[in-house]
């Protein structure tokens, strides 16, 4: 009768170990700096100007330009959410709808 011997497995590399515990504390880092700066514009409102022109971020590209009066269409036909970006000009960055009180007003009246 003849007996196989099996090789046992091969221990993990110190080598590969360090490079997993780098990559896992970039993961976390990363993690970290997202929920930071999330977390700085959470509960936070934006003031818009009605009559200045709205942009949105819908099916993940720049539409408009839209007057306030537009929202409720754009509500009814599910183009925007809640959750949808947008911006209008003097605004330093993209914000949620959720962060403006005039447009979510549109939300309520829907």
């Amino acid at each position: 009768m003849i007996h196989y011997l099996q090789a046992a497995p091969e221990p993990p590399r110190s080598g590969s170990i360090g490079v997993m515990i780098i990559i896992l504390l970039g993961v976390i880092f990363v993690g970290i700096i997202i929920y930071v700066s999330m977390k700085s514009h959470l509960g936070r409102t934006i003031q818009i100007s009605p009559n200045v022109p709205l942009f949105f971020i819908i099916n993940g590209k720049q539409s408009g330009p839209y007057k306030l009066e537009d929202v409720s269409s754009l509500i009814i036909v599910e183009k925007i959410s809640r959750n949808t970006l947008f911006w209008q000009q003097g605004m330093s960055q993209w914000q949620m709808v959720s962060s403006s009180p005039l447009i979510m007003s549109y939300f309520q009246s829907k």
